[in-house]
């Protein structure tokens, strides 16, 4: 058995903190990197009406991440509904100059996209590390 604790290792203090509130021990393990890497966005995310494309490529990161492990299927569903992008039909012109009504539009999309992950964080991280007793990591 090896000793993975390593005392010239820089402690992760989120990842300490996620630990301290779920008391999950796998949460410390080095599996859980890559799930933890992938969520860390989450609670960086302000309300604002800027662009939310990288959010986007971020969320479905994670959910396709989360898609390939066990019961995966389930919990990559479940985050889909909770941080997934928005499904809104947005209105286009056909205008080749500026259209501020769909300006508009696209700033209220990226304020709704961006509290519907604020107000669904907590849950998403807690489906994750719920995820966590379903993996067969030894």
């Amino acid at each position: 058995m090896s000793d993975q604790h390593n005392p010239t290792r820089k402690i992760d203090i989120p990842k300490l903190q996620l630990f301290r509130r779920y008391k999950d021990p796998v949460i410390l393990k080095p599996q859980f990197d890559p799930i933890y890497v992938r969520q860390i966005f989450l609670k960086d995310i302000l309300t604002s009406d800027e662009s939310v494309d990288v959010i986007e490529k971020q969320a479905e990161e994670l959910i396709e991440f989360v898609k390939v492990l066990q019961m995966g299927d389930f919990y990559s569903n479940r985050l889909n509904q909770l941080i997934g992008p928005l499904n809104r039909a947005m209105f286009f012109s056909l205008n080749t100059g500026p259209d501020e009504n769909y300006n508009r539009q696209l700033r209220s999309a990226n304020t709704d996209y961006r509290n519907k992950i604020i107000s669904n964080r907590d849950d998403a991280i807690g489906l994750l590390v719920e995820l966590l007793r379903y993996q067969n990591w030894t």
